[in-house]
């Protein structure tokens, strides 16, 4: 039986094993659905109310015996529990936290990560971030879209209430749990900059840890079927200027400044920002860290790297940083930074 349940993780497009990316770990995932029933009839969704497709979902026993099936082959290090709202909310929910109860239970000390769903109840949410190391729900549009894409779901109390009680309950816990969302880019016709201003609001006011970027991608018996599917570039573009207001402090008038028609421009984000502020060329040997990161492919782990380096000599020709980066990146940064002598061939100097 379970066999053919697993057909749940390939109707969701994701593979037995996942990766999660943190900060500077990598960790595979048996990430899946528990159900693909559903109440709701969001436009984008493969599993919404109205579309003919198989149903079935998982139970609690048969998700944990997987979950160590696949722990014990030494395949994965941690799971991503989601779901299709089955019933009600809390229903839903209930069975996401009951399984995350169980496998703590039977000692499960791996990630766990949960996707809430929309207006569960605040009880649901607390045992949810004392059992999980990430929870979330999916935000999925802004305010002048969303009602257009999910309309069985209200955004105002239904997420952005949610998302108030989970950070107002994580202060209260004293938990470590991390908070995140997600975006369906492309659904509807929302603008980059409708989505950034939601972006910032997020992260401000309930400190999330990442936001994600899904590309739609059009699902035949659904009323976007013949919507054009979301350019990946775009995607990358959404989530460069999200690390800007997470990482860099940057404010969103530096963002919205540098939009076209509401629309983020094919450049990286970070070199559009810094050319309107006038710090280029920078000078490595007397740039703070926060100037240093706004040279391409630099942030604040290679930047420290860079003061470290020029406290022990002056920084004079690109070659003085292969110590601590690719020829690739220092072609990169080169034309945005000051030296004092020029290089033609890098690999000569390593």
């Amino acid at each position: 039986m379970i066999n053919k349940k697993v057909r749940l993780i390939e109707f969701s497009k994701f593979d037995k094993c996942t990766t999660v990316y943190e900060t500077s770990r990598r960790i595979p995932l048996f990430k899946t659905l528990i159900s693909n029933k559903c109440i709701n009839n969001c436009l984008y969704c493969a599993f919404r109310r109205d579309r003919r497709c198989e149903r079935m979902e998982f139970n609690n026993e048969e998700i944990v015996k997987l979950t160590f099936l696949l722990k014990n082959k030494g395949l994965i290090r941690g799971v991503f529990f989601s779901s299709s709202v089955d019933r009600d909310p809390d229903a839903t929910t209930q069975k996401l936290v009951s399984i995350s109860m169980e496998l703590r239970k039977k000692g499960f000390s791996d990630y766990i990560h949960l996707r809430l769903m929309p207006g569960c109840s605040k009880d649901l949410i607390k045992t949810a971030l004392c059992l999980a190391d990430r929870v979330g729900i999916n935000v999925e549009a802004p305010k002048g879209v969303f009602s257009e894409i999910c309309p069985d779901i209200d955004l105002k109390y239904d997420i952005i209430k949610r998302f108030q009680i989970m950070f107002k309950l994580k202060k209260k816990l004293g938990v470590k749990t991390d908070i995140d969302t997600q975006f369906v880019v492309g659904a509807g016709n929302e603008t980059d900059k409708e989505i950034l201003l939601t972006t910032y609001r997020l992260y401000r006011k309930f400190n999330l840890k990442i936001i994600y970027f899904s590309p739609f991608e059009p699902v035949r018996g659904t009323p976007l079927e013949n919507r054009k599917v979301c350019e990946k570039k775009r995607i990358l573009r959404l989530y460069q200027a999200s690390f800007l207001i997470r990482d860099y402090g940057i404010r969103i008038r530096n963002l919205l400044d540098i939009l076209e028609n509401d629309m983020l421009p094919d450049e990286d984000p970070k070199v559009l920002i810094a050319r309107g502020m006038g710090i280029f060329p920078i000078d490595l040997n007397n740039a703070s860290i926060k100037e240093l990161m706004f040279l391409p492919g630099v942030g604040k782990f290679t930047a420290r790297e860079i003061v470290k380096l020029r406290e022990k000599k002056r920084i004079e020709k690109p070659g003085d940083l292969l110590s601590i980066m690719s020829v690739e990146k220092i072609r990169k940064i080169t034309p945005f930074a000051k030296f004092r002598y020029a290089q033609r061939k890098l690999i000569e100097d390593y």
